[in-house]
Parts: C-alpha cells; structure tokens; sequence
C-alpha cells in the first residue's frame, strides 16, 4: 500500500472508529444498563481488532501519518 492510499485509510478508519463510539454512546442513552456492558464489549473487540490489524500496521509503515492522539 503506498502512503496516499494508507492516508486516506487512515482517515476512513478514524471516521469509522468515531461512529463506533458513538453508538455506544447511544446504545448507554437508551438502553439497560445490562444491554449497554454487553454492546460496548463486543464493540470494544470490534474497535480492537479495527486498531491492531489495520490502522497499527500502517501507523508501523508511515509513522508520520499516525494521529498524534494515537501515540503515546
């Protein structure tokens, strides 16, 4: 993958992250409380594998493309 292409996937993934969490956050709004711990495990594995198995190995490649929110 060349830097442009993994910029602009860098950029889908962070979008797509970002509506993930507000799901969660929908989902803690109106739903209960047992509904909500079991969503947001399950999406919080979603986001997991998101981050390691694609944003992690571009970030690793193209270190400058990496948010600086997503450094430590």
């Amino acid at each position: 993958m060349d830097k442009d292409i993994a910029r602009q996937v860098s950029n889908i993934m962070i979008e797509l992250t970002g509506k993930m969490n507000q799901s969660i956050l929908l989902v803690q709004e109106n739903c209960s409380l047992e509904e909500f711990n079991d969503y947001r495990k399950k999406m919080g594995y979603v986001m997991g594998r998101v981050y390691y198995d694609f944003m992690l190995p571009i970030y690793r490649k193209y270190p400058d493309i990496e948010p600086p929110e997503h450094k430590e």
